[in-house]
């Protein structure tokens, strides 16, 4: 059994699970404590807002910025490049996409989400698209350079940072509104990445500078966008859907059932953080070995969304009473999602196979065929059927994306060497 789980984990691989799992626990604890007190204090309708602006950023976000938190990660395992010169280039990619799709969701929001106050997603759009990314891209130092406890650090900074801001917020305005958590935000976010820069400083030596990107940097990162792009649009377009449809209170209900279903699904990001790297490394020399890596830590997770859907079915009438009667049917939102963190767990290492091993547009192609299923079957069902639709349309997509992936996986079987399959 030992030679197993060495094989599988070995020292780095567990101190670096060990680390993400820590920062991942600090981050659950506060912003699910920051989630609660800013959910009671705005409500249903006014969360909604705030909830289908980020959401819309979040879906935007990935493109934005060119997939430069995937190309931090992979130049660092497959080339001899230091991190100050392969981080500059990405950061600039990150801030100049950032304020570009900044000003196009500007300018269609009159025409898809006039629902949301201009100044409300204005306010949103500079503190994710602009400095929520930044952030992500410096906590992907740590994956880059297989230290988890750099990435650890940066979220756990963040999380507090997120706790202490949405308490001084509360008590220094006498009424929540969206657009004074919108401002708060943008200031958290700030904090955020002025941290995450000095902790790059000191724990790795790198004073972190900005250059323009060049066109072979936009080039290569365009697949790796579009694919976190797709996927987070199967993620999140349905809430954004929902507040277009019909109305922000119903949006707000959803998401924060969402809300609780991303805590839980926290280990399965933690696992897939720390393996990112050891994906594109094997990935570059063994087919075989890489889906053996896929396939036990697949396992893994399957247990753990098993575990995690009847926790979640058991524990759901505990969302309205901390979150307030005005969430009840919360309850029931939750209890229709609880299968999804078993469905995302075992597509993760699928998919980081075909990434690892430059199939990233394979990777692109099965992700866009369920984002598409899940955007048509989303406007077709949510008129009609409200929260209960978006529910149908995730599952139906999930199972779409899942089979593709796995199809992927079996045909790479007895590969050997990615020369080979070649």
């Amino acid at each position: 059994m030992r030679p197993v789980v060495q094989r599988l984990s070995g020292s780095l691989l567990v101190r670096n699970v060990g680390f993400e799992g820590i920062g991942l626990l600090v981050n659950m604890v506060a912003v699910t404590a920051s989630f609660v007190l800013i959910a009671r204090a705005l409500g249903p309708d006014h969360y909604g807002l705030v909830a289908g602006s980020v959401a819309l950023t979040t879906i935007v976000g990935p493109f934005s910025s060119g997939g430069a938190n995937h190309l931090l990660v992979k130049r660092r395992a497959q080339t001899d490049e230091s991190l100050s010169v392969i981080i500059r280039p990405l950061l600039g990619m990150v801030l100049t996409g950032g304020a570009g799709a900044m000003l196009v969701v500007l300018a269609v929001r009159p025409f898809v989400l006039e629902v949301i106050p201009g100044e409300v997603l204005a306010l949103i759009c500079v503190s994710e698209l602009v400095l929520g990314r930044s952030l992500v891209l410096l906590q992907q130092v740590g994956q880059a350079l297989e230290r988890l406890e750099i990435s650890s650090f940066i979220r756990s900074q963040w999380s507090v940072a997120r706790l202490t801001g949405a308490l001084i917020y509360l008590l220094v305005v006498p009424r929540a509104t969206p657009a004074g958590w919108a401002l708060a935000l943008l200031c958290i976010n700030a904090a955020g990445v002025t941290l995450a820069w000095l902790t790059v400083r000191r724990m790795t030596s790198t004073t972190v500078t900005v250059s323009l990107p060049g066109l072979g940097d936009v080039g290569e990162g365009l697949a790796f966008s579009m694919n976190a792009s797709s996927e987070f649009i199967k993620k999140d377009i349905d809430k954004t859907l929902l507040i277009s449809i019909k109305g922000e209170g119903v949006a707000g209900l959803y998401t924060a059932a969402y809300r609780v279903l991303e805590i839980a699904m926290a280990p399965i990001i933690a696992l897939a953080n720390s393996t990112s790297s050891r994906f594109f490394r094997q990935g570059a020399t063994s087919v075989d070995q890489t889906r053996i890596l896929a396939r036990r830590l697949t396992s893994i997770l399957a247990v753990y969304g098993m575990t995690c859907m009847v926790a979640l079915w058991l524990g759901a009438p505990l969302l309205s009473w901390i979150l307030g009667d005005q969430y009840d049917e919360a309850v029931s939102v939750l209890r229709w999602i609880v299968a999804i963190p078993l469905l995302v767990g075992m597509q993760v290492f699928a998919a980081a196979l075909l990434t690892g091993i430059g199939r990233q547009h394979e990777r692109l192609l099965y992700s866009a065929i369920g984002t598409v299923t899940n955007v048509v079957l989303n406007l077709a069902l949510i008129p009609t059927w409200s929260w209960r639709g978006a529910v149908v349309a995730t599952y139906i997509a999930e199972l779409v994306s899942l089979a593709g992936l796995w199809s992927a996986y079996f045909r790479l079987a007895d590969k050997g060497t990615v020369e080979e399959q070649a």
